[in-house]
């Protein structure tokens, strides 16, 4: 068994376990006396549909990895963006502060 961790996986699972169902019926619906190539030919087919779900499980998987890496970037970015933009409004302010004074010292000499 496997452990299932997303929404994806469980229908994933669910269509696994409908498959083998679909599978299970017709074969037990094989009649016994005829040909037995028909229940290979059925198992086979089981074969390759799981083989083909876990194909895509593993695939699910890894997109599922680089998404979280993406949104952890992206979160990463996003605070640098916040602290950039923290950063500019102390120095803007510190500016402010600056040129008021100037303009005071300016105002102070020319009015002397």
């Amino acid at each position: 068994t496997m452990v299932v961790e997303s929404d994806d996986d469980d229908g994933l699972m669910a269509e696994e376990a409908t498959s083998r169902s679909l599978t299970r019926a017709a074969m037990e619906s094989v009649d016994p006396s005829e040909d037995s190539g028909q229940v290979i030919k059925l198992m086979e087919r089981c074969d390759r549909q799981e083989t083909e779900l876990s194909r895509l499980r593993e695939g699910l998987q890894q997109a599922e990895a680089k998404q979280d890496a993406a949104d952890t970037e992206a979160a990463a970015l996003r605070q640098k963006l916040r602290d950039i933009d923290a950063a500019q409004a102390v120095a803007l302010q510190e500016q402010k502060q600056r040129l008021e004074g100037e303009h005071q010292e300016l105002a102070t000499l020319l009015r002397e």
